[in-house]
């Protein structure tokens, strides 16, 4: 539908859209982004959620420099040496006491009560010509109702929780 209202010559031009702009994606705008902030010299860690945590977003994101967080669904694909599962299927092999208990803070309904699992996985996000580098599986699991939400990481130094 956003495809074809992009391809409506008389809504372009009704809404002033110019005739040079073209369809992009979700993904392939924050891409652009990601490019303007480089050619800034702009250094920052990204943060985003699923509709941006697909590869092609994570690909781009390794290849300017930019260290990330990015929401992933559970069924997103991992592989690690007992094989290729999804993210889902991780979190159930996650022993115990792996979990940690961090506090994220208080949100508007009160405390948000969750555990954390932190997985060193290979990286599936390297650019041509790059070296295959380090990236993580981060899960969250609500303490409460057992929900699981899942993040695809990379950066560069490691995070002070993370005891480096």
């Amino acid at each position: 539908m956003r495809r074809a209202w992009a391809a409506d010559e008389e809504r372009r031009m009704v809404t002033h859209v110019p005739d040079e702009g073209e369809f992009a994606t979700t993904p392939q705008l924050a891409v652009g982004m990601l490019e303007r902030a480089c050619a800034l010299g702009i250094n920052a860690r990204w943060t985003a959620d699923g509709v941006y945590g697909g590869r092609e977003l994570r690909v781009a994101a390794r290849r300017l420099g930019f260290d990330y967080a990015m929401a992933v669904k559970t069924d997103h694909r991992v592989t690690a040496s007992a094989g290729t599962f999804t993210a889902a299927v991780f979190a159930g092999r996650v022993p115990r006491n792996a979990w940690a208990r961090m506090r994220t803070g208080r949100g508007l309904k009160g405390d948000r009560p969750y555990d954390w699992a932190l997985l060193d996985v290979p990286a599936d996000d390297t650019p041509t010509g790059h070296e295959p580098g380090h990236s993580r599986l981060v899960i969250r699991r609500h303490r409460c109702t057992g929900e699981f939400s899942f993040y695809r990481c990379q950066w560069t130094l490691s995070p002070i929780f993370l005891g480096s």
